[in-house]
């Protein structure tokens, strides 16, 4: 393997995928040539998402995902309800 970058030509993407694309180079404040090569590098575990969380793509608030802080925090916080007590059955 060399030192030298290798450059890549993609021919007909297609629109959507295009968009899709231009959308998170504008919304990350990135060239799109960058935002491909991190998607990439991401895909193929080059790189962490984010720092080892899910990309957001806009709706991850709406969808209840939660850093692994936050999941952390609320299963702690869900303890006391995971024990039975017998006295309820009676």
């Amino acid at each position: 393997m060399t030192d030298m970058a290798s450059v890549l030509t993609i021919h007909s993407i297609d629109p959507v995928l295009s968009g899709r694309i231009s959308s998170l180079a504008r919304r990350e404040g990135k060239s799109l040539n960058q935002t491909v090569k991190d998607v990439l590098a991401e895909h193929f575990g080059l790189k962490p998402k984010c720092g080892g969380q899910p990309r957001d793509n806009g709706i991850m608030a709406l969808c209840g995902i939660l850093s692994h802080e936050d999941a952390a925090e609320l299963r702690k916080a869900q303890e006391p309800f995971r024990t039975i007590d017998p006295e309820d059955w009676k």
